[in-house]
């Protein structure tokens, strides 16, 4: 509603109804991966692009990522996105109870850009995962 004190007076002031969705809210999380950029400007063993997207500086040889996983849910997997240095090798493993962990699969090679695996989820109800060097 909007009301003023008199015809003539400039005294606006409004009264607002918000309506609430009794509809269920879905969460959705984009992440936008940089263009490739293959070089490595510091000669750190990341390429720039990799810098910038987990945030260290590109031109500095001592601001590399930090060692994080970035995990986006999608529709029917997990997507784990992490940083690999040039030559250094991972690991993805999993496990049910935080204490016996199972290698999903071989050594994988960083070569500077971001690592990107996909985790089906088809028949999981809890599953946790983490990858080590």
């Amino acid at each position: 509603e909007v009301h003023q004190s008199s015809r003539s007076s400039s005294d606006l002031f409004f009264d607002l109804k918000l309506l609430v969705s009794s509809e269920t809210i879905r969460e959705f999380v984009f992440i936008q991966l940089p263009t490739t950029l293959s070089n490595d400007t510091d000669n750190d063993g990341y390429n720039d692009s990799t810098e910038i997207f987990f945030g260290s500086d590109e031109k500095d040889i001592e601001s590399t990522p930090s060692f994080e996983a970035r995990i986006v849910k999608r529709s029917n997997d997990l997507e784990i996105l992490f940083p690999g240095r040039k030559g250094e090798g991972y690991q993805l493993q999993m496990s049910n109870d935080l204490k016996n962990w199972i290698s999903m699969e071989k050594i994988i090679l960083g070569d500077g850009s971001i690592i990107n695996e996909l985790v089906p989820l088809k028949g999981v109800s809890k599953r946790y995962y983490r990858v080590i060097k």
